[in-house]
């Protein structure tokens, strides 16, 4: 569909939640156009032993496009299956030079097309190693530490 008036990321976030219906869905979100701001974040590559996922955004850097074109693309995973995934949006940007992106943070948006589909299957393969029989999955405060992660 196309958006021609601007939207923050709340009010963009409302009309993929209500194109998608069903919030017990996972939902797959691509924009693609004109945007009046992006931040984004990125990590750099990490090594063994691999720090823990706070101390590695500490250390992230930031960036701020501004009148910039670009595809904002992600999914919308639901409350449901937070520790799974993220719960929510988790949107990735690439502009349309292919020079800038990361992990987008805040946006306006100002005008483009907006492409929204529906997910059903969630399909999950475990790894069978002893790292992973021995990882603790669980910490105490996963959800906490994921909300500071991803910048809520």
């Amino acid at each position: 569909m196309t958006v021609d008036t601007p939207k923050d990321k709340e009010s963009f976030e409302a009309l993929v939640d209500q194109l998608l219906g069903n919030p017990n869905l996972f939902g797959a979100v691509r924009f693609t156009g004109l945007f009046e701001r992006v931040d984004t974040r990125t990590v750099f590559c990490q090594c063994k032993p691999y720090p823990h996922m706070l101390e590695v955004v500490k250390k992230q850097p930031t960036f701020t496009m501004e009148s910039v074109s670009g595809t904002m693309i992600g999914f919308r995973t639901p409350v449901y299956m937070q520790g799974v995934n993220v719960a929510g949006y988790h949107l990735h940007f690439l502009s349309e030079d292919h020079k800038r992106g990361g992990h987008v943070t805040e946006y306006k948006i100002v005008k483009g097309m907006l492409e929204v589909a529906t997910i059903s299957d969630l399909q999950v393969q475990l790894p069978r190693t002893k790292q992973f029989a021995q990882a603790n999955l669980n910490p105490e405060s996963l959800s906490e530490a994921i909300r500071i992660a991803e910048g809520g």
